[in-house]
């Protein structure tokens, strides 16, 4: 893990606009069909089971090690586990306090905190909030990404079961997943973070129309956003 962990470094991103990956449907039913195209226009972190969309993402990102597990032994799907198989990109996640984890060579364990603040450097601790979202929003924050433009981050509950609603099958453990609960905390880390962007003049962008995050400006499509891209790059 100490040679994976040289590939990541502060600033490696500065100035680069990073799209961010999240598991809301609307990454599906709004970007399905332009994500192929998020390479044209800068670097993409992937949340989760987020690598089995038409995206090969430069940075994959975790933080429970069951998913990790289950994408790779196939509890969720050949998709998952084909994807899993075939992810040739950065596999990063967290190390767990009070328990041993055993990740191979090739993934970057950091130090976390469940803070929900943007943070300073990849060399201390990591602040990851209290969902996958948030660390891969903190992880494209310390490479220096600007802007960051989150997609599938829509902290919206739209399921009649109270569960939290994802763009693919539940996980195994999600029958006792209730969202507001939840999203309410997680609403609570993005407020952080979007008040610390503009303290600093650097911008997140929300690109889910349907998202209940109203804290980061929005873009109407995708297509408009690789306009304004365009002038950014």
């Amino acid at each position: 893990m100490a040679a994976a962990s040289r590939m990541l470094a502060d600033d490696m991103w500065r100035g680069k606009p990073a799209f961010v990956l999240g598991g809301g449907p609307s990454i599906v039913e709004e970007h399905y069909e332009s994500l192929p195209q998020l390479h044209d226009h800068g670097l993409v972190i992937a949340t989760n089971r987020a690598i089995e969309l038409p995206i090969r993402p430069d940075i994959w990102v975790w933080l429970e090690e069951r998913v990790y597990r289950w994408m790779g032994d196939g509890t969720l799907g050949s998709d998952a586990k084909a994807a899993f198989d075939s992810y040739s990109g950065l596999r990063v996640t967290r190390r767990y306090v009070g328990r041993v984890v055993q990740y191979p060579s090739n993934v970057i364990v950091l130090e976390t905190d469940p803070k929900g603040h943007l943070g300073d450097s990849l060399a201390g601790v990591v602040n990851r909030g209290c969902n996958t979202g948030f660390f891969g929003l903190n992880l494209a924050w310390l490479l220096g990404a600007n802007p960051i433009i989150l997609l599938g981050f829509d902290q919206n509950q739209t399921r009649e079961d109270g569960r939290i609603p994802h763009w693919h099958d539940d996980y195994p453990h999600d029958e006792k997943s209730q969202a507001e609960p939840a999203f309410n905390v997680m609403r609570s880390d993005f407020e952080h973070a979007a008040a610390e962007a503009r303290r600093v003049d650097r911008t997140i962008w929300n690109a889910s129309s349907q998202s209940a995050l109203t804290c980061f400006p929005r873009f109407e499509s995708l297509e408009s956003m690789f306009t304004v891209l365009g002038g950014v790059a």
